[in-house]
Parts: C-alpha cells; sequence; structure tokens
C-alpha cells in the first residue's frame, strides 16, 4: 500500500507541475489569493513553521523526508497568514510518518519523500 500510495504522490506532483497550478502560487514575491492554495500544509514544531508540504487526502500529505529532523510536528491547514491564526485553520496531529525506504541522509537529495498520515480526517 506504502508503494502505491508514493507512485501516485509522484504522479499528482507531475500532474500539477504538468498543469501550471505550481506557477500560479507564491512564485516571484506575488501573493496567492486568499485560500486559493487550501491542499498547501505547513508543517509545525511548537507553532513554528519548519516545512511545507501538500495535502493529496484527507489522511495523507507529502513532503520531503528531510523534514523528519523536526519530528514529532503537527500539520496545519487552511492557513493563508501564518503570523495569526485564522478560522479557517485546522491543526492536526501525525499519526505515522512514511519515510522512503532508500532516502539515507539530508545530504542526499534523491528520494526525498515522505508521506504523513494525520489521526484526524481533514475537510
Amino acid at each position: 500500500m506504502h508503494g502505491c500510495l508514493v507512485v501516485f504522490s509522484l504522479f499528482l506532483l507531475c500532474h500539477i507541475l504538468a498543469t501550471g497550478v505550481v506557477a500560479s502560487g507564491i512564485l516571484g514575491g506575488r501573493v496567492a489569493l486568499p485560500h486559493s492554495r487550501p491542499y498547501m500544509a505547513s508543517l509545525q514544531k511548537s507553532s513554528r513553521h519548519v516545512c511545507g508540504g501538500f495535502l493529496i487526502h484527507e489522511n495523507f500529505v507529502l513532503t520531503s523526508a528531510h523534514c523528519e529532523v523536526h519530528k514529532p510536528f503537527d500539520v496545519v491547514l487552511g492557513a493563508h497568514d501564518l503570523t495569526f491564526k485564522e478560522k479557517t485553520q485546522q491543526r492536526l496531529q501525525v499519526e505515522k510518518y512514511f519515510k522512503h525506504p532508500s532516502y539515507r541522509t539530508i545530504k542526499q537529495t534523491s528520494y526525498d519523500v515522505m508521506l504523513l498520515k494525520v489521526q484526524t480526517v481533514c475537510c
């Protein structure tokens, strides 16, 4: 099952890149429209942003394996501005971490992918 989720996640990432969705985000100093990217996640330790990710399923977030050094952390969804708490924010606890089995160190850029299973179903 983990292999299927990784393959699906990579397919989804390729699709997003191919359709230009990423190009319309916060690139080149432009601010995205508030709440136009509800799938974007902030991984937070002690309420401080440490890594990013994105929701690929109601219970799974895709992020980088090198973010593992900050665990345990929470997943925050529905935030536009991390400097204050918005009514749209959801703070979810991570139940399990699924790092790619071939990922070894932070210096290694290949296989730098990790799935997070959140305890509470979002949305």
